[in-house]
């Protein structure tokens, strides 16, 4: 397996928003991706000081498992979309999801930020609600433990802790002149065609953004040459207050996501991450053993999450 390879599948520093604590994005792609033979037993990767075991990735992948199968069937998990089957994607989709949660879990010990006492216990009831309702089979067949689900959760909860300390300290001012929302009615000279649009900075041409923020509502434009023909332009409202202020709450997440995708590159260009990629390919999971009405995330909202 070359080098290329191992870095699309472990996705150590480019992990796209498959974190249920919202969108992180413009992740570096610096991480050193090295062969090993460092790793053993039931160990898949590491990075840094962190390592992910076969039993740790079995309750997100049990937990996708049965929400796709409950959906499609089971005939589908191993179908062939095009040279990668969903077992394969939802195995990608999961590896890059305990990657990401190592690295925040490093951003943590970096930055100081720990569960409080509370958030503690709301581990391990959420836990203890997890590991009974797993099949004993599964439980088994994995070497799924209690202490080894109560480690997820604990990881998974800093994590989201992690994303929520740092985006919090994010400049959240956005005035209503920069989320301001335009309405205009475009008319279309070739067929008179009459199109009510709303426009916000950055969504729209350069000058073309700044013709439509520079008029006065009621103007009418003169003829502008657009991709897809000629038009006049007449201003209905300089600022659309509902549309406005929707801008702001989407700038904000944005705003969030900057700060937390710069903290994240900081540290994840710099990690080293290891991988029995040999290991990887044998799990494989099947209705027999690993179906399951234990949700991970589910139990997560009802215990864990604020």
């Amino acid at each position: 397996m070359n080098l290329k390879y191992i870095t699309k599948k472990i996705a150590a520093v480019c992990l796209i928003a498959v974190l249920c604590m919202g969108g992180l994005t413009g992740c570096g792609n610096d991480t050193k991706i090295v062969f090993t033979t460092g790793l053993s037993g039931n160990q898949i990767f590491k990075i840094g000081s962190k390592t992910c075991t076969t039993p740790e990735i079995m309750i997100y992948l049990t937990t996708f498992y049965n929400q796709y199968v409950n959906i499609y069937g089971e005939e589908m998990w191993h179908y062939d979309f095009g040279g990668v089957s969903l077992e394969e994607h939802v195995k990608d989709v999961v590896l890059s999801k305990m990657a990401q949660i190592k690295i925040m879990n490093l951003m943590a010990e970096e930055q100081d930020i720990k569960l409080s006492e509370k958030e503690e216990k709301q581990v391990l009831a959420a836990a203890e609600c997890y590991y009974s309702k797993l099949e004993d089979d599964l439980k088994s067949e994995e070497n799924i433990t209690e202490s080894i689900v109560q480690e997820v959760y604990r990881e998974y909860a800093l994590a989201n802790k992690v994303y929520a300390t740092i985006t919090e300290s994010a400049d959240m001012e956005i005035s209503d002149d920069e989320a301001r929302t335009v309405t205009v009615q475009e008319i279309r000279c070739s067929d008179q065609k009459e199109t009510i649009k709303n426009y916000t900075r950055g969504s729209t041409d350069p000058a073309y953004e700044e013709l439509l923020f520079s008029m006065d509502e009621g103007d009418v434009s003169d003829v502008i040459e657009l991709e897809d023909g000629s038009y006049i332009v007449k201003c209905i409202s300089t600022m659309d207050y509902e549309a406005t202020q929707e801008n702001k709450l989407v700038l904000a997440e944005k705003r969030k996501q900057e700060a937390f995708s710069k903290a994240y590159t900081e540290i994840a260009a710099n990690t080293h991450s290891q991988f029995r990629d040999k290991q990887w390919e044998k799990i494989t999971l099947n209705e027999e053993i690993h179906s399951t009405e234990a949700n991970f995330f589910d139990i997560y909202d009802e215990y864990i999450k604020q």
